[in-house]
């Protein structure tokens, strides 16, 4: 079910990502199965691969008031359930709102899972009011993060919320 942490060969620099191309494989991977587990672990696993600063990429899902660990590639992690409002990705819910952190060491919130984690971008899969959960991405470079992650994964997460609800369509374009 969770995901396993994964010696990842050379990954894409971000300024050389193709984010339209990536989108479109990200779409399709979500087009292609029903099988909610299964197109989770391929959304990360494509997010994960195409960003060298990535270096933790997990989604979780929101059950009742929790936060719950559904796949996730990078160093285990002993948070698989975080309340809502605890935390920085507890927080991003709680907000309705992205959460860049630039330097987690200076936010109160954030709940250390490694000691290489410099950064953080938290960005909640939703659609109108309701949050479905949240993409959860750990750099080890202090402001990793920059608009074009942040619009990037807004536009991954409205996928994954049109998927999420049960939507085949999916017609979201780059």
């Amino acid at each position: 079910m969770f995901g396993e942490q994964k010696k990842v060969g050379t990954k894409t620099p971000p300024e050389i990502v193709d984010k339209e191309k990536l989108f479109g494989e990200i779409r399709n991977a979500l087009a292609e199965t029903a099988d909610r587990q299964v197109a989770l672990r391929e959304v990360v696993r494509l997010l994960h691969e195409n960003h060298d600063h990535f270096d933790w990429t997990g989604i979780y899902l929101l059950d009742g008031d929790s936060l719950i660990l559904s796949e996730f590639l990078g160093a285990p992690t002993v948070h698989k359930r975080i309340p809502v409002g605890e935390g920085i990705c507890g927080a991003a819910v709680r907000e309705k709102a992205i959460l860049n952190i630039p330097d987690v060491n200076a936010d109160p919130r954030y709940l250390a899972c490694s000691v290489e984690t410099k950064s953080e971008l938290v960005v909640p899969i939703m659609q109108g009011e309701r949050v479905f959960g949240e993409i959860d991405i750990d750099s080890h470079r202090s402001a990793a993060f920059g608009p074009e992650d942040e619009a990037f994964l807004l536009k991954v997460a409205d996928l994954l919320a049109d998927f999420l609800q049960g939507k085949k369509g999916m017609e979201e374009s780059w």
